[in-house]
């Protein structure tokens, strides 16, 4: 019988660890998680990710910066926008 875990790392939230044991023993593979909001995908949600969006709706983004624009679209609108620098707000508020 093979059963499978899956379970956040306790202690950085940073990836989440699948677990799956039969008899012949456990395999275990952490896998990196993105955290919606961090806009320069450094790893955390903080100051930086509104200062790179907020340069990202002026125009003052350039392309070979760091930035994506999957996880700065917090609301998932489909649009970069002030929207997304208040949840982003939050989302530190909140932590």
């Amino acid at each position: 019988m093979v059963t499978g875990i899956v379970y956040a790392t306790p202690d950085d939230n940073t990836s989440i660890t699948i677990a799956e044991s039969d008899w012949e023993g456990e395999v275990v593979l952490a896998i990196p998680m993105k955290m919606l909001g961090d806009a320069n995908d450094d790893g955390k949600v903080n100051d930086e990710d509104i200062l790179e969006v907020a340069s990202y709706i002026i125009g003052n983004h350039n392309p070979s910066d760091k930035f994506n624009e999957v996880l700065a679209d917090v609301n998932k609108d489909g649009t970069i926008n002030a929207a997304d620098i208040v949840a982003i707000t939050n989302i530190i508020k909140d932590n």
